[in-house]
């Protein structure tokens, strides 16, 4: 039972983590980038997965203690981490507003150059209407038997 209820509590923990770490790279990334460096988190996790027992089953065998010590100290190396990162919160956080800042900017120019595309493509389908409808008339008139001296 205790080996299912650690699994449940990794699985629970992982569901916290990715989203959080898919946000950060999302914020902190050049747009650029942004593909490129999702698949570096993601391969280095998969990577890690692979990696752990690898490493952790010849310090097993050095000593029964070992791998959980060696995870020990990963877990404080992570904890400093963590508190590094977290009086980076407010920079992440401003750049979140920037981002929003220069995306509604750019929606906003993007909405002007849509409007005058429509604006062109409507004053054209008019010339194009106003073309056809003077062919047809141009067309019933030739039909009708004048000379085309007639039809100017």
């Amino acid at each position: 039972w205790f080996f299912i209820l650690v699994s449940f509590a990794q699985g629970f923990g992982m569901s916290l983590v990715m989203p959080g770490v898919s946000m950060t790279v999302n914020l902190l990334a050049p747009p650029t980038k942004r593909g490129s460096l999702m698949s570096l988190t993601i391969t280095c996790q998969a990577l890690m997965r692979v990696l752990a027992p690898i490493l952790a089953g010849p310090l097993y065998d050095i000593d029964k203690a070992s791998p959980f010590l060696v995870m020990l100290g990963a877990l404080a190396v992570s904890f400093l981490f963590e508190v590094l990162l977290i009086f980076r919160v407010p920079r992440i956080s401003q750049l979140a507003i920037e981002k929003k800042d220069q995306t509604e900017a750019t929606f906003s120019d993007e909405e002007a150059e849509t409007k005058a595309l429509l604006e062109n493509f409507r004053r054209s389908s008019e010339q194009i209407t106003a073309l056809l409808s003077n062919w047809q008339a141009k067309r019933a008139d030739f039909e009708a038997g004048k000379s085309i001296d007639e039809l100017g």
